[in-house]
């Protein structure tokens, strides 16, 4: 059964119950008048933990509400959520990565590495291009007006955007991205109303990573085809979880 976002709060609270009589711990709603009144006074780390939880949302803290939320974007909204998840998780976790050989390469040569990492990031900006159920071409397409929004308001960034390194662009966008993706997913806001943005945000996303590409001497060409090459190695026979990492750890 699923519960719409009008009256969702009863549905939830019948989970929360649920929960409680099972034996899982359950936060309590702290008084926001008791809350005001300690500023100023001492708080210890569990006090705030406690407090945390009496202000997250249902969809944070209880396993059975974002599960319904879930099923609620995906059913009545169009959205695949776990293409979106895995984006913003993969997108955060690759980029990091990237910009480690890019400090390291001031020591070492890591060309090879940074041609693959960057593979990965456009990897994951596929996923989130399926999960917004549009083609790179569309955001390829919508990441020229960034630029031209940049020569109308900020030419002096774009230029900066267009000469510099952009590794610190590159994960700002990432996290306008994962920022919205969030209150989608846990505070209720709508994926119809926001999905024009999400889109936006990713075209720009795709612009700083195209500048990335130029600025590292790589065509995407070139990533696309050794991203396909490594995972062709990788996954022989379809997806596996049974590989090790760039690094050569098992994970």
């Amino acid at each position: 059964h699923l519960c719409d976002r009008a009256s969702s709060g009863a549905c939830h609270q019948t989970r929360a119950e649920e929960e409680a009589q099972q034996g899982r711990r359950t936060w309590p709603r702290l008084d926001r008048m008791q809350l005001g009144s300690r500023r100023g006074e001492h708080m210890n780390a569990l006090e705030y933990q406690d407090f945390v939880n009496s202000v997250s949302s249902d969809d944070t803290s209880i396993y059975m509400s974002f599960k319904d939320r879930l099923e609620v974007l995906h059913r009545n909204h169009g959205c695949d959520p776990q293409r979106l998840i895995t984006a913003a998780l993969g997108m955060v976790g690759e980029s990091q990565e990237y910009l480690d050989l890019v400090v390291n390469s001031i020591i070492t040569d890591t060309h090879d590495k940074r041609l693959l990492e960057l593979g990965d990031v456009l990897w994951y900006i596929i996923q989130a291009c399926e999960g917004l159920g549009v083609g790179l071409d569309k955001v390829q397409e919508l990441s020229v007006g960034v630029r031209n929004h940049y020569i109308e308001v900020s030419p002096i960034k774009l230029s900066s955007m267009e000469t510099d390194e952009l590794e610190p662009e590159l994960a700002s966008v990432i996290g306008e991205f994962c920022d919205l993706l969030k209150k989608i997913l846990f505070h209720g806001k709508s994926f119809v109303e926001n999905h024009k943005k999400l889109l936006d945000i990713l075209a720009k996303l795709y612009y700083t990573y195209e500048n990335e590409l130029q600025w590292q001497g790589f065509t995407l060409e070139e990533v696309m085809l050794a991203n396909v090459e490594k995972l062709s190695n990788r996954h022989k026979e379809g997806f596996t979880s049974n590989y090790d990492s760039d690094s050569g750890d098992s994970v």
